[in-house]
């Protein structure tokens, strides 16, 4: 042990659950479980930076098969007095345990966590991200957790996600979301009933104004659940929701910003949710119509979020030529630079590609954006066009029915684009959540907003600080920071 604290003592030190026992003198003991078609599981039982994409007792797969055979295999530590004795001794906080078809060999650890001065241990076995690839990327997971313990954050917003199974479990998710943050709310103050009619849910409430003049604010409205097959993008939508609203110490840096010039509103599921898993997934999935005027100027915006069948990131837009072109000119750039190369997954290289055939890829998804009126066809969009709301439509590439693997990626991509397609409807919002300074490169099309943009720190979003002295064509944004411009 003397020697691997030495080897970790300023970096990140990965051991084998094998190599651990065999450098421990017996005093931690491993097993070797073998399952046929279930598949392993591992539960997220402490938090750190390794575990940043994902909640405590979240549940990954995590089993290694050496073959294309259905068998497969986990190696876990077995708890006892010694165990445990060691674990406090040496200071291994348990990082991952098992959950199997047992309830012998569940909750048994399966990956440990040491901090030293100026880095880390980390006994976990590494098959599991080797695993045979299948339809629903089991290794995607594992694979983030592996590159985050090695100091290479794969997310920003996105998260690790299960998903509703049911149009019901999905209410459960709505309804907990408002509990949760006082400043969302249902209409008329009560959750909805029935889970299965749409639904509003307001950043905001109406007060009584008690005859004093109220500044009219334009409302940006975001629908999610397109298709009943494109749940998973409302989690997204979700994910932005928490960060805009996150009490101290991570409130947000433009939220207030936001606030004073725009109300913000969420129809979360335009159609009943498909179910996914088994066979195949309901077909009779029909969208919900929802008849509705808005008053001139009451909307600056109609946003739809959902998924593609192409394997890049489309915005679709109408009747705003002026918003098309910022979209156009500065939306691709903004997210080159902080989510590109970010991600590493299995998928298939292109849409047309078998998904069962999938390949490891760094992420660098082309974001596209078009103009298409047939885009916008639903009778609500006519009524928001006529209001003077821009219409957008944000797709995001389709995965298999069973998303869970894919969720970080996802939800980060839908999260990060609704951010920046806000931010661009105020001025510009470039945010740093990361624990290293981000190299911002201004886009050229906003190149007039820079002389007024401040910088804000999270839980400060109220104190306008001046922008770090640019280099060259680059400004180092530091760590817990936001670029915020304001037209």
């Amino acid at each position: 042990m003397k020697a691997l604290n030495a080897l970790a003592k300023d970096r990140i030190v990965f051991v084998s659950l094998l190599c651990m026992e065999a450098i421990s003198d017996e005093h931690m003991l491993t097993r070797r479980l073998k399952q046929i078609d279930d598949p392993f599981h591992a539960r997220v039982v402490h938090s750190n930076y390794t575990t940043a994409a994902f909640a405590l007792y979240d549940q990954i797969p995590f089993g290694g098969r050496s073959d294309h055979s259905s068998q497969m295999f986990q190696r876990q530590f077995r708890q006892n007095p010694v165990f445990r004795e060691f674990c406090t001794k040496h200071g291994f906080d348990v990082l991952l345990d098992s959950v199997t078809d047992s309830e012998t060999t569940s909750e048994k650890p399966v990956a440990l966590f040491k901090r030293t001065g100026g880095g880390a241990i980390i006994v976990m076995d590494i098959d599991p991200a080797e695993a045979v690839e299948s339809s629903l990327h089991e290794a995607t997971p594992v694979m983030n957790l592996i590159l985050a313990a090695l100091g290479i954050r794969q997310q920003t917003l996105g998260q690790y996600t299960a998903i509703g199974r049911t149009q019901e479990e999905f209410h459960s998710h709505l309804c907990d979301l408002v509990e949760r943050y006082p400043a969302l709310s249902w209409p008329q103050e009560r959750r909805p009933v029935d889970c299965d009619q749409p639904a509003l849910i307001t950043v905001g409430r109406d007060l009584n104004t008690i005859g004093l003049p109220v500044v009219l604010r334009p409302a940006i409205m975001i629908r999610s659940i397109l298709s009943g097959a494109d749940t998973d993008c409302a989690y997204g939508v979700l994910l932005w929701f928490k960060s805009l609203l996150r009490p101290a110490p991570f409130v947000s840096p433009y939220a207030h910003t936001l606030n004073r010039r725009f109300r913000v509103a969420w129809l979360p599921h335009a159609a009943r949710m498909q179910r996914w898993g088994g066979w195949s997934g309901n077909s009779d999935a029909t969208r919900h119509e929802i008849e509705a005027e808005f008053e001139p100027k009451s909307l600056a915006a109609w946003i739809d979020v959902t998924t593609s069948s192409s394997h890049e990131v489309k915005i679709t837009t109408s009747n705003s030529e002026a918003m098309h072109e910022r979209l156009a000119s500065a939306l691709p750039t903004l997210m080159e630079q902080i989510i590109g190369g970010r991600h590493f997954y299995q998928s298939p290289e292109s849409a047309s590609n078998n998904a069962r055939s999938p390949r490891w890829q760094i992420d660098h998804k082309k974001i596209v954006v078009v103009s298409d009126r047939s885009a916008f066809a639903d009778s609500i969009h006519a009524s928001a066009a006529a209001s003077g709301a821009t219409l957008i439509k944000i797709e995001i590439p389709a995965t298999h029915t069973a998303p869970f693997a894919d969720s970080i990626w996802r939800t980060d991509y839908t999260a990060l684009l609704l951010e920046h397609i806000v931010g661009l409807m105020m001025g510009m919002v470039m945010v740093n959540r990361d624990a290293a300074p981000l190299k911002f490169r201004w886009p050229q099309a906003l190149a007039h907003l820079q002389k007024d943009a401040v910088l804000r720190k999270f839980n400060q979003p109220d104190v306008d600080l001046p922008l770090p002295k640019s280099r060259g064509k680059h400004i180092d944004l530091p760590a817990g920071t936001a670029v915020v411009a304001v037209m």
